[in-house]
């Protein structure tokens, strides 16, 4: 099966759909306010919608009519996640955990949707990443190494030097404290 690429407002979606089951967009944005993942995880009305038409159109997600709306306004969908959406979200969910870069949404969006996948699994992709990040560390030091040789180079940009390296250190430090509470049930089970 071919990989789906989704954006980290799709990514949000279908984990928000894989666990509320059978559920409408407007419930959808209450669900992501709820949990406080609406601005870092680039979801708002218009999106939610965009996104679920996508979703909808790669047949990630199945969509049924709302039969039992009452009150005023057209009847809305509700909308489950098919088996193929739960393929590309535990793909998502996987190379986010290893790969995605320090802070980002799609690493945050990882974590807040990993309980899909067993924790065995969870801790080998942090400890994973702890190895890609221990690389990305080497790479940064080389860096500096040659910037430190540069006679020419301002002094001040050292500082970018440092504060990515720390950052580094931190969020190793943090795969192996997240992978070491997962080892440890992590509330996941």
């Amino acid at each position: 099966m071919e990989h789906i690429q989704i954006t980290d407002a799709e990514s949000a979606l279908l984990g928000l759909i894989a666990e509320a089951g059978p559920v409408s967009g407007y419930r959808l944005m209450t669900l992501a306010a709820e949990r406080h993942m609406l601005q870092w995880a680039s979801l708002s009305p218009s999106n939610v919608y965009n996104s679920l038409k996508k979703l909808r159109s790669n047949e990630l997600v199945l969509a049924v009519q709302d039969v039992d709306k009452r009150g005023r306004g057209p009847s809305g969908l509700h909308y489950t996640i098919s088996g193929t959406g739960r393929t590309a979200l535990r793909h998502q969910i996987e190379s986010s955990l290893v790969e995605g870069r320090e802070q980002s949404a799609s690493f945050k969006l990882a974590l807040a949707f990993c309980a899909c996948i067993p924790s065995q699994r969870i801790a080998a992709l942090l400890a994973e990443r702890g190895t890609v990040l221990h690389e990305r560390l080497l790479q940064v030091e080389a860096a500096r190494a040659e910037f430190d040789a540069d006679t020419n180079a301002p002094p001040s940009a050292a500082l970018l030097f440092d504060y990515v390296a720390q950052s580094l250190n931190h969020e190793m430090k943090m795969a192996q404290r997240l992978a070491l509470a997962v080892s440890k049930g992590g509330g996941l089970e």
